[in-house]
């Protein structure tokens, strides 16, 4: 049972490296690169500290 578990690891570490590898070859234009950065700009500008620490504890309390 140990030895599959070893091999499985080694396979899914592979698919995991491959995959990240093919992503990390693909290229992004600086346009596509403007409108993701304003898109997460406009999503985080209502955040802040307190409301990140109200929700983690709320999610963390009942546990």
């Amino acid at each position: 049972m140990n030895k599959i578990r070893i091999i499985l690891f080694f396979i899914f570490l592979g698919v995991f490296s491959v995959t990240y590898q093919i992503g990390s070859m693909s290229d992004v234009s600086e346009d596509e690169a403007n409108i993701f950065m304003d898109e997460f700009e406009e999503l985080v500008s209502n955040i802040d500290a307190f409301g990140i620490f109200v929700h983690n504890t709320t999610i963390a309390l009942p546990m």
